[in-house]
């Protein structure tokens, strides 16, 4: 049993040895590659690795993603006040601009009560 062993380790040594493993998965045999194949191979897990950096470091950058919610953040708030300004405007004034009488007429009403509360509190 244990020549088993000892013959199955030496034979994936064996095969470890001949067969080069690459970042996609394949494999390929790593004497049909000459040095000019290595190197390009190193050179495109090189930039694999490099922008596999790039987006962990962009992802660990808690200050980045703060500043970009807040602005994300502050845009829509923009959005909804104009939305909001557009939808008072529109209600407030009549279709040339004017405002419209029924809430002048409403706001005099609310100065007489306030002036009638002020004076009967002073009398």
């Amino acid at each position: 049993m244990s020549s088993q062993s000892t013959s199955g380790t030496a034979r994936e040594r064996a095969d470890a040895d001949s067969v080069t493993e690459r970042v996609d998965g394949s494999a390929t045999p790593s004497t049909d590659q000459s040095p000019e194949e290595i190197q390009a191979q190193i050179e495109v897990q090189r930039e694999q690795l490099a922008g596999t950096l790039d987006a962990l470091s962009a992802k660990l950058d808690v200050k980045s993603q703060a500043q970009t919610k807040v602005a994300q953040t502050k845009a829509t708030a923009q959005a909804k006040i104009s939305d909001a300004k557009s939808v008072v405007a529109s209600r407030t004034t009549t279709p040339t601009g004017r405002p419209r009488p029924e809430l002048l007429a409403f706001a005099a009403s609310a100065v007489v009560v306030a002036v009638a509360i002020v004076w009967w509190r002073n009398r």
